[in-house]
């Protein structure tokens, strides 16, 4: 066994050696650095009072304390070595479906004990740093790292909350390596959701709605709220609240984010949009959202290198078919109602004379969704009819694997009830011929023929990309999902295919 005395990567917390064990094996160890626990709870307790302090003197309605705690006990998380093995591998079994996405093994043998831990051990992958990289390579790496922390933030819900360049590198295997599994993020369903459905109103320019929605994730207070100055009569100074309408609030959000550089196109400068309407709105700052904006401010610093990509990159659009697939599988009671009521017509009486609720489709809003899940390829002519063959669009299979997960296990759950309750042989018919599906036929058919041209001219210009093909998976996702396929990368457990299996039977049968 041997042990290189320089650090290969070093931090606030700790520092990583690299190391080969007696039976071959190369592991990074991360060391933590001695004292480290006193100096965060000194820290933490500097920032609280200061917070309590600025909340006294402000008297405004956000307490950051609350922020500060949760930070404050995601950063002492880290210091938990058992804690990140942990979420090393349920990262790596949550995301095996993503094939362009790996993470190192935990080696628990040489770890430290559990509660005091001050030696983390994991296997050596091999790969480059972003600094290493060439401008192509590089710009891969940032799409691969912003469609694997959207799909964490719309479909897992397990946020990797520090995805910077020391933690982010290029595998010799061709796929995104995450490292540092400390700090995370966990988002609930409900959240998720009104994500999901804040990015179709970004992209949609939909103002009223994405200020509902901004209430619902407590953004800003219900009802809303407007900041006025003293009213001149001297009984007081102090600003006074005033209730707004939704239209009011609407367009001064309108107006900021048009006025706002990349505001239609940045999470980054949606935050920064809202920290300037504060002075005339009230804002809330809820304390799950701290990590979140530390994830994609974080992400987007990737691109400050690459200002050509940077102008071209748009956050919103490459999340959109993301948020359309949570859309499509809601998993809060509130969320499967609301998408009910949006495309499906419920029959009056049909369990009352049937004993089953039975449904038929709002054709005109499964247009307006199928016209939301295309806006995102509606560039890929554009991009295709270019004369360099490296501009084409890389394509890494997230987009691919999702879809596999909405029709193969419980996330297309409402997806099943919805057919379930359709008579499918009926709603076919009436797609076929029916006057009030003509709008979506045409959008089905323009959609199709789209896709076919592209495919066929990306085919003679030998520029059509298939799926990348990568190495082994970790230990801990092979043992949930198996290794990866090249004839089946998108392969899901046999635990869930056979829950799936028996549901679409379901389907049939009442068919």
């Amino acid at each position: 066994a041997e042990m290189r005395p320089e650090h290969v990567a070093s931090a606030s917390l700790g520092q990583v050696y690299r190391a080969k064990l007696h039976d071959g094996r190369e592991v990074a160890l991360k060391v933590q650095r001695p004292g480290v626990r006193d100096v965060l709870g000194l820290d933490w307790a500097v920032a609280v009072l200061l917070c309590r302090a600025y909340l006294q003197v402000s008297q405004g309605l956000n307490d950051y304390t609350l922020i500060v705690d949760t930070v404050a006990q995601g950063i002492r998380k880290e210091l938990d070595y058992h804690e990140e093995a942990s979420n090393l591998e349920e990262f790596a079994v949550r995301h095996a479906f993503l094939p362009f996405v790996s993470s190192p093994s935990w080696v628990p043998e040489f770890t430290g004990p559990e509660g005091s831990a001050r030696v983390l051990a994991m296997t050596w992958y091999p790969s480059r740093a972003p600094s290493e990289l060439n401008r192509e390579e590089r710009r891969q790496l940032v799409e691969m790292a912003v469609e694997a922390c959207v799909v964490q933030l719309l479909v897992t819900g397990f946020v990797h909350a520090d995805p910077h360049e020391g933690n982010l590198r290029m595998g010799d295997d061709g796929r995104l390596v995450f490292l540092d599994f400390g700090l995370m993020d966990r988002i609930d369903f409900g959240v998720m959701e009104c994500f999901a459905a804040g990015i179709r109103c970004v992209i949609g320019k939909d103002w009223q709605e994405l200020s509902r929605v901004m209430q619902e994730v407590r953004f800003t207070p219900t009802p809303l709220l407007k900041i006025q100055p003293p009213d001149g009569s001297g009984k007081s100074k102090a600003n006074r609240l005033v209730e707004c309408s939704r239209e009011e609030f609407a367009e001064a959000l309108r107006q900021q984010m048009s006025e706002e550089e990349g505001g239609l196109s940045r999470f980054g400068a949606f935050a920064t949009a809202l920290k300037k309407m504060s002075s005339k709105y009230v804002m809330l700052t809820p304390p799950y959202v701290a990590l979140m904006c530390r994830t994609f401010i974080t992400l987007e610093g990737l691109l400050a290198e690459d200002p050509e990509m940077a102008k071209d990159f748009n956050i919103y659009e490459v999340a959109l078919p993301f948020a359309v697939r949570r859309v499509l599988s809601p998993r809060t009671t509130k969320g499967k109602a609301q998408i009910r009521e949006a495309l499906l017509a419920e029959e009056p009486h049909a369990r009352a004379e049937w004993g089953f609720a039975a449904a038929k489709p709002k054709w005109s809003s499964l247009a307006a969704l199928v016209e939301a899940a295309g806006e995102d390829s509606a560039e890929a002519p554009a991009h295709a009819s270019g004369s360099d063959s490296s501009s084409a669009p890389e394509n890494f299979g997230a987009t691919e694997g999702v879809q596999r997960r909405l029709l193969r296990t419980t996330e297309g759950a409402a997806i099943r009830r919805f057919l379930y309750d359709v008579d499918v042989f009926d709603a076919l018919q009436s797609f076929l011929v029916s006057r009030d599906s003509r709008p979506l036929r045409h959008k089905v058919i323009d959609a199709l023929a789209e896709q076919w041209a592209t495919w066929r001219f990306a085919g003679r210009r030998g520029r059509r990309r298939a799926p990348r093909e990568f190495g082994p998976r970790s230990s801990a996702a092979s043992a949930n999902w198996g290794q990866w396929r090249r004839d089946d990368p998108y392969r899901l457990p046999a635990a869930a295919l056979k829950s799936s299996r028996t549901a679409w039977r379901l389907v049939l049968r009442r068919q």
